[in-house]
């Protein structure tokens, strides 16, 4: 029983104490008022205060246990506090999809490429050139607009680079337009399209070291966590407004970008996703039965996504009791997302998500980490140059 409590703990995100402390003064499981350890006197008779590092807030002594915690994927374990709400949330989580053949991915991480295998930069060559050759004459400007957007942000990365390291480099061929030949556009692909070497290491994941928010539940929520508020959700929400954000909807570039983040990571399902104020639109997509959806942002996994600048991978949605009461997963049966967030035309407000879901369990590599990260922020190129150029944007 401690090893099945140790493995359920350790598909879950706990919170990082370092990153978020909590205020609540009663306990959240019997509301008992609550000390610290080291306060005694006339308030001894209350129980000693706590923090739940699964929901982030404070528990008294009496409604919260130690737990282990499955670490290191499975070679290590951590030893924690989780509160009695927290345990019965974890148990009632399905954990069918975590088998012993699939261990290593109980705890999210981004798999090193095998041996030989493409770079991100010819993986996506590979795809825009193919997606290029094959377009129909109405498909072509959308595939067009998306290199581009790609290729142009290699121009600026260039621009960037010391001007002694830029007089080494070959010269590049002129910017593309919407007049340039396929010709031109196969070249650029060739030899403008750039995704430099990294480290394996360098290929973060949101929450590595901890969420750093609580997971607050109501009573009429159906077990699902509130949807988390970021810190600069005033201004998010009027850069949402004032950008129009809404009305950026179905664009082809959007739609192709979810088609390649498809073939690239296999999935069935690729979004792009709008984070309103309580709800979630969907700007864009390669599946027709998400096509227009918009949905309570309680239920949304990217709305957890723009927490952060980082990407969210969610390798067992069952598991996560974040998720596992959703009814994207109940009902609609997803299993896997990975997402990086979108953002805005400021380029620092996370506004959405570029994410790819599917009804399985999948595993990401580097490879497949570098493409999905160069096609969001193509996204987000995308939308801030469809967006009004007068807008005035909140500080």
């Amino acid at each position: 029983a401690v090893l099945v409590r140790r493995r359920r703990l350790g598909a879950q995100k706990l919170t990082d104490p370092a990153s978020y402390l909590p205020r609540n003064t009663r306990c959240v499981c019997c509301a008992s008022a609550m000390r610290s350890s080291t306060h005694m006197g006339l308030s001894s008779k209350k129980r000693v205060r706590r923090q739940c590092r699964l929901c982030g807030y404070n528990v008294c002594d009496g409604c919260s246990s130690k737990q282990e915690v499955q670490r290191n994927q499975g070679k290590g374990f951590d030893i924690v506090r989780i509160c009695e709400n927290c345990m019965e949330r974890v148990d009632d989580a399905q954990y069918d999809t975590i088998s012993p053949d699939n261990i290593n991915i109980v705890e999210p991480t981004i798999e090193p490429d095998a041996p030989g295998a493409d770079s991100a930069t010819t993986v996506l060559a590979r795809l825009l050139r193919d997606t290029l050759v094959n377009a129909s004459e109405p498909e072509l400007p959308a595939v067009k607009s998306v290199i581009m957007h790609i290729v142009d942000s290699d121009d600026v990365a260039l621009s960037q680079t010391p001007t002694s390291e830029r007089l080494t480099q070959p010269l590049r061929p002129r910017r593309l337009t919407v007049e340039s030949s396929q010709e031109e556009y196969l070249l650029a692909l060739q030899s403008q399209l750039q995704i430099p070497d990294r480290p394996l290491s360098s290929c973060l994941l949101a929450g590595a070291n901890g969420r750093a928010y609580p997971l607050a539940y109501s009573d009429s929520n159906a077990g699902v966590p509130l949807f988390p508020l970021p810190d600069n959700e005033l201004t998010r929400m009027g850069v949402v407004s004032r950008a129009r954000l809404t009305e950026v909807r179905n664009l082809p570039e959007l739609e192709l970008i979810c088609t390649l983040a498809c073939r690239e990571l296999r999935c069935a399902t690729a979004l792009v996703t709008l984070i309103g104020h309580d709800v979630q639109y969907v700007l864009a997509t390669n599946n027709p039965a998400f096509r227009d959806a918009v949905g309570p942002r309680d239920q949304a996994l990217c709305a957890h996504t723009i927490m952060g600048t980082l990407p969210m991978l969610v390798p067992h949605a069952t598991a996560d009791v974040r998720f596992s009461r959703s009814q994207l997963v109940l009902r609609g049966g997803l299993r896997f997302y990975f997402g990086f967030p979108l953002f805005a035309p400021d380029g620092v407000t996370a506004i959405g998500a570029v994410c790819c879901v599917d009804r399985v369990p999948r595993r990401v590599h580097q490879a497949q980490y570098e493409t999905l990260e160069k096609l969001s922020q193509s996204a987000t190129r995308i939308m801030a140059s469809r967006i009004t150029n007068d807008i005035e944007l909140l500080d």
